[in-house]
């Protein structure tokens, strides 16, 4: 079996979270919001319940349950996701070129909906040996299940595989995991200092797979 590479979607290997920032900033306004973007920058990188709880606390006359409708109408009708747009410049080289020698696994709190979108819009759906999502788990990050099932589904030790994540929560689920975490640098404000190293772009991932796996 070949030493493996879990990553996440979001940040990782898309910029999406700029998108879905600006996107409910725009909705938001339109629903009375008066602050700015930075303060929504609490919804990078968590659940979407902790998300739409956040921007509730800024728009007290919905509820809960009218934010997560509005936004998932703005983002599915109004701004769809354009996910091969969003793709980091290096992604698709970087991924084609590892998915010769490791196992490639996508471990995401999305949902299988949004996921399946991402690989039939790249045509990445044979890259990928496990597409892990929130619906394929009870626990989400910061717990370490989905880390744990990708390994598990390998057949592997916690030692062959590597995590690439940008966020605090993904970052936590990875070290709790005992899995080796890498993250890559987020232009948000976010605790990264858990992560065992920080990539500034997809490119350093070769060399750092050759001195942690000793190649």
């Amino acid at each position: 079996m070949k030493k493996a590479i879990f990553f996440d979607l979001d940040g990782t290997l898309i910029d999406s979270e700029r998108y879905y920032l600006e996107g409910a900033y725009v909705w938001m306004k339109e629903q009375g919001f008066t602050g700015t973007v930075e303060d929504l920058y609490g919804t990078v990188g968590v659940t979407f319940d902790e998300s739409y709880r956040l921007m509730q606390s800024y728009l007290p006359h919905l509820s809960v349950e009218d934010v997560r409708r509005i936004n998932e109408d703005y983002f599915l009708n109004r701004e769809p996701l354009r996910y091969k747009k969003l793709l980091f410049p290096e992604t698709d080289r970087v991924l084609k070129e590892l998915a010769g020698e490791y196992a490639l696994c996508i471990c995401s709190n999305d949902p299988k909906s949004e996921l399946d979108h991402f690989l039939s819009e790249c045509g990445y759906e044979d890259l990928f040996t496990h597409v892990l999502s929130c619906e394929d788990i009870k626990n989400a990050k910061p717990d370490p299940e989905i880390f744990l099932k990708a390994r598990d589904l390998l057949g592997l030790k916690s030692e062959e595989c590597l995590i690439v994540e940008d966020s605090f929560c993904g970052i936590a689920a990875g070290k709790a995991s005992g899995i080796y975490t890498t993250a890559r640098r987020s232009p948000f404000p976010c605790d990264q200092s858990g992560a065992d190293r920080i990539l500034e772009t997809l490119d350093e991932l070769t060399e750092v797979l050759k001195e942690y796996y000793h190649e």
